[in-house]
């Protein structure tokens, strides 16, 4: 689950005012009430795993309701956002409306129908980008999602292609191989799943293993 504190937002470089820095740690102290572990992605947004929680409150819709209910205490306006990845916990979030659950295995679906324009508002490096696809005629994220990645690489390298892992500064992605398919515990119809598996280079000098299920990606290790 990710939530957002409009009011509380800002870009990351710009110097936060001592009054919104102690509001926020107040709105990260309530958050943790509900769930003890909180990551802050950045000012104003943060997030957490919101399965166990929500077994405990009765589901994600009514957890979400609750902590919006606290932090409206506090004076704070938020919105929440429920979905399989990260990125589509943050565009559920980032919507006019205070609470969106992307139902388990629909963050594809909900992604590809979101325009290229959001692309700038999760990474300032993405602004260009959006502006071509739009002049491609390419207006939503599945429009580019269909593109077969040859072509992708070859036209446009990896200028919109970021990893960010454990909340550390996204890394710019300079090449990757994949994907490799895998049927996991087969003979398990119960616990039986299809994953696809992908070997990540970044900007850094690092090599990355993902893992794709389910339209999530997952980092399993990283190394030199």
């Amino acid at each position: 689950m990710v939530l957002r504190c409009s009011g509380l937002c800002r870009p990351a470089a710009e110097p936060q005012d001592p009054g919104a820095a102690r509001l926020l740690d107040r709105v990260i102290a309530v958050v943790t009430g509900f769930c003890p572990d909180v990551e802050l992605v950045e000012p104003g947004i943060c997030a957490f795993a919101a399965r166990g929680p929500a077994r405990y409150f009765g589901g994600e819709t009514a957890l979400a309701t609750r902590i919006i209910a606290a932090l409206a205490d506090l004076g704070v306006q938020a919105r929440a956002g429920v979905a399989d990845g990260l990125f589509a916990a943050l565009l559920a979030a980032g919507g006019s409306d205070a609470i969106v659950v992307v139902p388990p295995g629909r963050s594809a679906r909900f992604l590809a129908a979101q325009p290229v324009s959001v692309l700038p508002d999760r990474d300032p490096a993405g602004e260009d980008l959006a502006a071509l696809l739009s002049r491609l005629g390419l207006g939503t994220l599945g429009d580019f999602a269909a593109l077969p990645a040859c072509d992708v690489a070859s036209r446009f390298g990896y200028p919109g292609e970021r990893l960010a892992v454990s909340g550390e500064p996204p890394r710019r992605v300079t090449g990757w191989a994949g994907p490799w398919p895998l049927a996991e515990r087969w003979w398990d119809p119960a616990a039986a799943r299809r994953r696809a598996r992908f070997q990540l280079a970044t900007d850094d000098g690092l090599a990355w293993l993902a893992v794709v299920q389910d339209g999530s990606w997952l980092v399993e290790a990283g190394y030199r």
